[in-house]
């Protein structure tokens, strides 16, 4: 229930729900399960995208990036080189922080690398 009251949830109004309703229809998404930070698994993930004329328009990286501090040395240099094959310029990229004191959800910060401006997560 607190995820249809959020104002930021794509289920708290019937056209946010049906922007996103229209994009599974459509088949303009994908669920990729995949080892982000396995550099040879993102090379052929880039190599089929390009194969296919594909350019993913958001990357959601969740807390990954802070998930990995925690994690062996080269986990986060392995991830941010496995990433990288597959970023475009105007790719929006959504990565969240903890709030590790508090119980609230975490913030997400959403960016493009071309510095294009992107849309709020509640102005979705």
């Amino acid at each position: 229930m607190e995820e249809v009251q959020s104002a930021a949830s794509w289920l708290s109004s019937d056209t946010r729900f049906k922007r996103i309703q229209q994009i599974f229809i459509q088949n303009c998404f994908s669920f990729i399960r995949i080892d982000l930070t396995d550099q040879k698994k993102m090379a052929e993930l880039a190599f089929l995208l390009k194969e296919h004329n594909m350019t993913p328009d958001t990357l959601y990286l969740s807390n990954i990036r802070e998930n990995l501090q925690y994690s062996s040395e080269n986990s986060l240099r392995d991830f941010n080189a496995s990433i990288s094959q597959i970023l475009s310029k105007d790719m929006a990229v959504i990565e969240a922080s903890s709030e590790i004191k508090n119980e609230t959800p975490p913030r997400q910060q959403l960016y493009r690398l071309s510095g294009v401006p992107v849309h709020k997560a509640n102005s979705v």
